[in-house]
């Protein structure tokens, strides 16, 4: 059925590329992988990269790994068309070069379509929506993300992931000179991402929105944890001092005190249920190095309200009851 009317919005989708691999098939009348190896790979020279996997290239491929360092098996189940290419990183640079002419004459590997065709392929069709791809580019183009930096200058990119691996490149059509990062590792958006930033440096291009957008996280990361360890040790600091002072702790849910005690109930589980049910899973990927602190102190904040919830100071206990 049709989600959206074609041309009225972005939203991205694999199995809207598991389609596109079935046209192949079907117009074709021949496996998508070898229509792909005859049609796209062999002429631009890409000999290492195949869309179909088999035992030869299974004994070649890189171990991936998961979140936790734990090895993950190359048991690829994704639709070919969607994230099926298992490559190196001079291919995909090859790959990668076939559509972005840089004002080069056509060559076996680089100029591969036609400039009309490029220039095409590289017009930002609509910006872009939804969590994270709102948050890595400006716009996206046809299969391709798009970034118009302040510079003036624009960027191309694209990336994928699958449990065990996460990938990328970064293109300036201009000139055609870019960089492609692989890693072997679901951990592995720091490295790319640093990799993007430097290499945006030295070209002097400024910074595309993916590497403004991890800057971003780290640095609210940071003042999350501080803010949040803050709430724990002040309010903990508050229950031990009420305490020593012998000041006695109702039930919360009395006359006047009620509206309070449901405010940070609520915000306490609210947050548990954000943080957990989505927000964790996200960061995650983007900061494994700050993930297990930031966790950490966001569920011991909600949990420190929860408790606020529950004690709600009275009055100074009399002496003989202290």
């Amino acid at each position: 059925h049709v989600h959206h009317e074609p041309g009225a919005g972005f939203v991205y989708s694999n199995p809207g590329y598991a389609v596109l691999g079935l046209l192949i098939e079907e117009a074709s009348g021949e496996p998508f992988a070898e229509v792909m190896a005859r049609e796209v790979l062999e002429p631009l020279g890409i000999h290492d990269s195949t869309f179909d996997l088999d035992a030869r290239l299974m004994s070649r491929a890189a171990t991936g790994y998961d979140r936790d360092g734990e090895p993950v098996p190359v048991d690829w189940r994704a639709p070919l068309a969607a994230s099926g290419l298992h490559t190196t990183a001079p291919d995909l640079a090859r790959f990668v070069a076939a559509a972005h002419h840089g004002g080069q004459p056509p060559v076996a590997g680089r100029g591969g379509l036609r400039t009309a065709t490029i220039d095409r392929l590289h017009e930002p069709q609509a910006p872009t929506a939804g969590i994270p791809h709102v948050l890595m580019a400006d716009y996206a183009a046809f299969g391709h993300f798009v970034d118009q930096l302040s510079t003036g200058h624009r960027v191309v990119a694209n990336g994928g992931e699958e449990e065990g691996w996460i990938s990328g490149f970064v293109v300036l059509p201009a000139t055609g000179d870019g960089l492609v990062v692989l890693t072997n590792s679901r951990t592995g958006y720091p490295l790319l991402i640093e990799q993007f930033a430097d290499w945006a440096q030295w070209r002097g291009i400024g910074a595309p929105t993916l590497t403004r957008t991890y800057q971003r996280l780290v640095t609210g990361s940071l003042a999350a944890i501080g803010l949040f360890v803050g709430i724990v040790v002040v309010v903990l600091w508050t229950v031990v001092r009420d305490a020593r002072a012998g000041i006695r702790w109702t039930a919360p849910w009395s006359a006047g005190r009620r509206v309070r005690a449901l405010g940070l109930l609520a915000g306490g589980v609210a947050l548990l249920v954000a943080w957990w049910g989505s927000v964790a899973d996200l960061l995650a990927g983007f900061l494994p190095h700050l993930a297990t602190w930031l966790a950490s102190a966001v569920t011991a904040g909600a949990l420190v309200m929860i408790l606020r919830a529950c004690l709600e100071p009275a009055e100074r206990a009399p002496d003989h009851q202290r």
